[in-house]
């Protein structure tokens, strides 16, 4: 993540920042009351400074503008999370934090590989100590609910399948596991396997999972049985290419980022794949002269910031670095195949830069959400919201401290909980997606939205907007519920 950025810098490039950012001493938390429900809002999971510190978890109250800070410590004095958390997500009650390994050095207390909590007060349900009951390496990367009583966990060594009820350890995906073995090397050793033959981001969508492998491209997985079921290769792009990360577009298709080669500093291509989920035809999509695919963060992984929004846009930050490109910040419209620059921090006065793991649409609002910061030494941070035009919305600056912040979640709609949101046939192809409240229909710009609960009364009916993207708000009720549109009918199960 990007301690280990900060961390590798210093033992490969000029033994910079380590002294200075010592020399500036660190900031205590002291938490606000704590906030009744944290089923709402965004949380922003803190790898924290490497080496100091344990990982920790913030609340950001979007409506009032208010930090909640280290509300998993609040909630559970004499524990931690664990060392250089990386990612998380949530089931239809709970939060699960995914961390590299279960303490950060020097630490007092272990936590664990993953962490399991109330999405409601923070409070501590279990924790994992090791993915591998066999006791060997496989430091934590991603996190994907697949139900309510399992999840799949991405690592340095494979995909691994857990009871998410007891957290226990089901079994680990066969053809996922890494390649070259595993290793118990530094993670400051360049061979150490930790950082080659990685799996990395995940997405669930029509009924199947498809995740990133850093060597083999993108598995295609059954979430019923948990099996392989095919392996789609990089070389098509490019021989010898790899994958960087993987997201679900609004238009119902997996969208995925390649790099020119699988090792962890490898140069992305000016190119993004797209497959049909239906079909499983994969189609090149290129970006324009003199613009930069989607940055890849295998050398020290964490989520990169390849997001998508509802209303059809995909994001990303891009540069010629090989490192973490942070200074620009690329929108594609799919609908017309459009590719353009949106934000260029170079122009920037006040110095801020993305802190790259943590770019994500709010879902709720389809609003841009970026960490900023004004370097790896520096105590400085703001989240800041963005329009899709980026057009900055909201600031919401966060107290001195060495935050280095991690994935953005959005509880509110992850745990609303969606099914089978897209429909496709030969003369349609369209979406319908509820979260937070609200339900956006894309693809369809004539007729109503009807929406019916399964004994069949009619819940709402929402006029269809001519540009082909409907956004209603609407409190739906716990349960199955049928959208019926002029193209067809979408089932989808409110949490």
């Amino acid at each position: 993540g990007l301690g280990d950025v900060y961390k590798r810098q210093l033992y490969t490039l000029a033994n910079i920042s380590v002294c200075a950012a010592v020399a500036l001493g660190s900031v205590t938390q002291t938490p606000r009351m704590m906030a009744a429900d944290f089923t709402s809002g965004a949380m922003v999971i803190n790898e924290n400074q490497y080496g100091k510190s344990d990982s920790s978890i913030n609340h950001l109250d979007i409506a009032d503008g208010k930090w909640s800070y280290g509300v998993f410590s609040a909630a559970n004095p004499g524990h931690v999370i664990g060392g250089t958390a990386c990612s998380g997500g949530y089931d239809a009650s709970s939060l699960y934090i995914v961390c590299k390994d279960v303490s950060a050095p020097g630490a007092d207390l272990e936590g664990g590989i993953l962490t399991a909590v109330s999405a409601a007060d923070m409070s501590l349900r279990w924790q994992l100590k090791n993915l591998d009951p066999s006791g060997k390496r496989a430091a934590g990367r991603g996190f994907l609910a697949i139900n309510d009583s399992k999840a799949y966990v991405s690592s340095s060594n494979g995909i691994w399948v857990i009871n998410t009820v007891d957290g226990t350890v089901k079994q680990q995906i066969v053809g996922s596991e890494n390649p070259f073995g595993v290793d118990d090397k530094p993670v400051t050793d360049p061979t150490s396997t930790l950082y080659v033959g990685q799996c990395g981001s995940m997405v669930k969508l029509n009924g199947k999972v498809f995740a990133a492998h850093q060597e083999k491209g993108l598995l295609v997985i059954n979430p019923e049985t948990d099996i392989l079921e095919r392996i789609i290769s990089m070389d098509d792009f490019k021989k010898g290419a790899g994958i960087g990360s993987v997201v679900a577009g609004s238009d119902g298709n997996i969208w995925f980022s390649i790099s020119d080669s699988t090792d962890g500093y490898g140069i992305p291509l000016n190119v993004l794949g797209r497959l049909d989920t239906t079909t499983m035809d994969v189609t090149t999509v290129e970006i324009p002269e003199g613009m930069f695919g989607p940055s890849q963060n295998w050398s020290a992984w964490t989520p990169d910031t390849f997001c998508s929004s509802s209303d059809g846009y995909l994001y990303w930050t891009g540069g010629e670095d090989i490192w973490y490109s942070n200074m620009l910040v690329f929108r594609h419209e799919i609908a017309t195949g459009t590719t353009s620059l949106i934000l260029d921090f170079n122009d920037n006065e006040d110095g801020w830069k993305v802190c790259t793991p943590s770019m994500r649409v709010d879902p709720s609002s389809n609003l841009l959400y970026m960490t900023l910061f004004k370097d790896y030494a520096s105590t400085e941070y703001t989240v800041r919201s963005y329009t899709s035009d980026g057009v900055a919305a909201k600031d919401f600056p966060m107290k001195r401290s060495y935050w280095f912040c991690g994935t953005i979640l959005f509880p509110g709609s992850a745990i609303a909980g969606v099914e089978n949101v897209t429909y496709s046939s030969l003369l349609y192809d369209f979406s319908v997606r509820y979260s937070d409240g609200a339900l956006t229909v894309t693809g369809l710009n004539s007729g109503d939205a009807v929406i019916y609960d399964m004994q069949g009364h009619i819940v709402a009916q929402i006029p269809l907007s001519e540009e082909g993207i409907t956004f209603a708000r609407i409190a739906l009720p716990s349960g199955i519920h049928l959208v019926a549109t002029p193209a067809g009918a979408v089932k989808i199960r409110v949490r």
